[in-house]
């Protein structure tokens, strides 16, 4: 990840874009620890629920042995929470920078080879998510030509609040953390409505890795040296 964060920082097309959208809007992303060390520790427990599953599914004895780590669910669904409040901090410090024009940076993403698709598949890969996710959501991308803001219909920072806030952390399951469910609050629940069938529309999932991927693109532009 760091080896993949480096090489997007000395990109050229990626530095040219990201400075054209920063101009002089000043902002102090935090830095990403906040968000990966817990992310590392939730998709820990998060594979070992995907074993049981399998086992049970099975019906193999293993999986009786696998379920005495489940004391752990508590550990991980806090960690996710974390994460997630983390990446929160991110979007309220990047405001100047969450913006639609991002889109224009984060299109590089749709070349395979580009520093900045690299980079978003090796945190995905880093905190916990399968090749195989990670692939689907670049699927899904490219569906809307990887112009992901454009798909928010509110104000982008805002909307991706409104989404985090939203999202679950696996209170029902830690296979269902990551995708959106109603928090119970009238007003966040409306606006959530209206994201997840923008979304939906667009055939885009409203869930973490949209959140992340916007996230980590504005994290690298806000610090940018120059």
């Amino acid at each position: 990840m760091q080896e993949q964060l480096e090489r997007l920082r000395t990109d050229a097309s990626f530095a040219e874009r990201a400075r054209q959208l920063r101009g002089t809007a000043q902002a102090q992303p935090a830095a990403l620890d906040a968000f990966v060390n817990p992310m590392m520790r939730f998709a820990a427990a998060r594979r070992r629920e995907a074993r049981i599953a399998r086992l049970e599914r099975a019906e193999r004895l293993e999986a009786s042995g696998w379920r005495s780590h489940r004391e752990q669910v508590p550990q991980a669904i806090a960690g996710f929470a974390d994460a997630m409040r983390a990446l929160e901090r991110q979007v309220d410090a990047l405001r100047p920078i969450v913006r639609a024009e991002l889109d224009d940076v984060i299109g590089l993403a749709a070349d395979e080879t580009h520093a900045l698709r690299q980079f978003i598949r090796s945190t995905a890969l880093t905190i916990g998510f399968s090749g195989d996710e990670t692939e689907w959501f670049f699927g899904e991308m490219k569906g809307v030509q990887f112009r992901p803001m454009a798909l928010l219909p509110g104000d982008p920072a805002d909307d991706l609040l409104t989404l985090l806030a939203s999202l679950s952390a696996g209170e029902n399951g830690l296979l269902f953390a990551g995708f959106p469910r109603l928090t119970g609050d009238a007003d966040n629940d409306a606006k959530l409505e209206k994201i997840v069938v923008r979304l939906r529309d667009k055939g885009v999932t409203a869930s973490v890795f949209f959140a992340i991927a916007i996230v980590l693109t504005a994290h690298v532009v806000g610090s940018l040296d120059g």
